[in-house]
């Protein structure tokens, strides 16, 4: 049986995985950063490529940020400004975290993240029990992604909100967190019976917990009814609206007995 050291295996790897430029992903939670004066901000920075990925953090239109610069804090003495970190989440995917320190109306604005890679051709051959590698190297792959970092806010309103499982008196859904304002963000669930009146009497509300929690099972519903359902965020400052879309779900007559 032939087996694969680390260093092979990573080899079979990046001969496997198709060489690409970085994309950066456009998760709505990360999207946006927010902070208030003198509170520190996180903006963070997600990309998938192959080869691995690695990271810069600038000021959109400006230049880049370094690690070493510092600020005088209250009582004179010098502080670090930014902290920069990267990690590895699998073969594909990277991550890196931007961290302003004691932010000020300065800090407020546009930051870039340039994700990069060098994007190479790989030749793979075995000669017997020896395996021989070669890999040209083309032009490095770049990809800028901004990130807007603003005072805390109300969240954004929930995306992509589905039915996993129903049943006779429950329902499993899930959504897209949308960006949650600088802060941890709730969840509530609207349903409304349908066929029924449309009085505020009838519409329910279910809030979801812990924080930042993108899912539910919404328990003790009527068996045998349809109800429309809807999603909306909060946090200390507000509200969001409500998903554009709701979905629509039934539960079944009765319980399924199982032998």
């Amino acid at each position: 049986m032939f087996l694969l050291t680390p260093e092979v295996r990573k080899i079979y790897l990046d001969f496997f995985l198709f060489p690409d430029k970085p994309v950066v992903s456009q998760t709505p939670l990360f999207s946006k950063s927010a902070a208030d004066l003198r509170e520190t901000a996180r903006l963070v920075c997600e990309a998938r490529g192959v080869p691995n990925v690695t990271f810069d953090w600038m000021r959109a239109g400006g230049s880049y940020i370094s690690a070493s610069a510092e600020y005088k804090a209250a009582g004179g003495e010098m502080r670090q400004k930014y902290q920069m970190s990267q990690r590895v989440i699998d073969p594909l995917r990277a991550s890196s975290e931007l961290v302003v320190f004691n932010v000020t109306n300065d800090d407020y604005g546009l930051y870039e993240c340039v994700a990069r890679n060098s994007e190479g051709t790989l030749f793979m051959f075995l000669l017997t029990r020896q395996l021989g590698v070669t890999k040209l190297l083309n032009v490095l792959g770049v990809t800028r992604h901004r990130i807007p970092l603003d005072v805390k806010s109300r969240p954004d309103r929930p995306t992509h909100l589905h039915l996993v499982n129903v049943t006779h008196n429950a329902a499993h859904l899930v959504w897209t967190a949308g960006f949650d304002g600088g802060m941890d963000q709730y969840f509530r669930v609207r349903y409304t019976p349908l066929g029924e009146s449309a009085s505020s009497e009838k519409v329910r509300y279910f809030d979801v917990y812990p924080a930042n929690e993108a899912s539910v099972r919404l328990p003790d519903l009527d068996s045998g009814t349809s109800y429309e359902m809807a999603v909306m965020a909060f946090n200390n400052i507000g509200e969001s609206n409500y998903t554009q879309k709701s979905v629509i779900v039934t539960t079944s007559s009765k319980s399924v007995s199982r032998q």
